[in-house]
């Protein structure tokens, strides 16, 4: 049963392991999970609040992000793969 967690107003969320957690979630201000843990990392990018800290979750958790603004934004997955999203529509990591 999904419920939600946290609203977001950023320019973009950084979803990450722990191991893309250095590199990408770093950059965006937020933690370094060590490798041998079992979780996700989710960083907001320039985030309309200055201090909004970012939030960490089992990986055996189901994370669902849902696109609620009205301008035009892209998913992008390890800088490799591009595609629109538009409202409403949701990403799904599991």
């Amino acid at each position: 049963m999904a419920r939600p967690c946290n609203t977001q107003r950023a320019d973009g969320v950084i979803l990450a392991t722990p191991t893309g957690s250095t590199a990408y979630a770093l950059s965006a201000s937020g933690p370094i999970l060590h490798p041998s843990l079992a979780g996700l990392v989710l960083v907001p990018v320039a985030p309309a609040h200055a201090v909004q800290p970012a939030d960490c979750a089992a990986d055996s958790v189901v994370v669902e992000i849902e696109l609620s603004d009205l301008r035009a934004s892209t998913r992008i997955f390890d800088m490799q793969l591009f595609s629109p999203l538009r409202p409403g529509d949701v990403v799904r990591c599991a």
